[in-house]
């Protein structure tokens, strides 16, 4: 993670497990195990107010009217 990142959007590949129950206590139905993280943008950095966050996810991460 990039320092001073809040909101990034990353590119993962990796496996995905269900059918168990993985994680602490087995609290969780599915698992992700990353191979690769990589397209790494930092949409927002620092901690912003809900409004400020809100804009800048609208705007910048995936599905948003300008994504990077």
């Amino acid at each position: 993670m990039p320092k001073g990142a809040r909101t990034v959007n990353v590119t993962v590949i990796g496996v995905f497990h269900f059918g168990a129950t993985y994680g602490h206590l087995n609290g969780y139905r599915y698992e992700l195990i990353f191979r690769e993280i990589s397209n790494i943008a930092v949409i927002q950095k620092g901690k912003k107010n809900p409004e400020e966050e809100r804009k800048a996810e609208q705007k910048w991460a995936c599905g948003g009217t300008n994504p990077k």
